[in-house]
């Protein structure tokens, strides 16, 4: 496998093993007692494994990505 082959399967793997860990960090906050940052509706909350929210701040509206696309840093 060349650089590039490894590149593209790497990147191929990336998207759908960072969403798993997320939703393990997700779970994981919650289970200990903690808080989760998510937004709802142009809002942010503190949301809590009990059902609670804890409204934080207005934000902006959420900017649209192209998942095809790279992004150039």
């Amino acid at each position: 496998m060349n650089t590039s082959q490894n590149s593209e399967s790497i990147e191929t793997a990336f998207a759908p093993l960072s969403g798993v860990a997320f939703k393990n960090a997700h779970e994981h906050a919650l289970s200990s007692g903690q808080g989760v940052l998510q937004v709802e509706d142009g809002s942010l909350y503190r949301c809590f494994a009990d059902g609670r929210k804890e409204f934080i701040k207005k934000v902006g509206s959420p900017v649209k990505m192209d998942p095809t696309k790279p992004i150039n840093l």
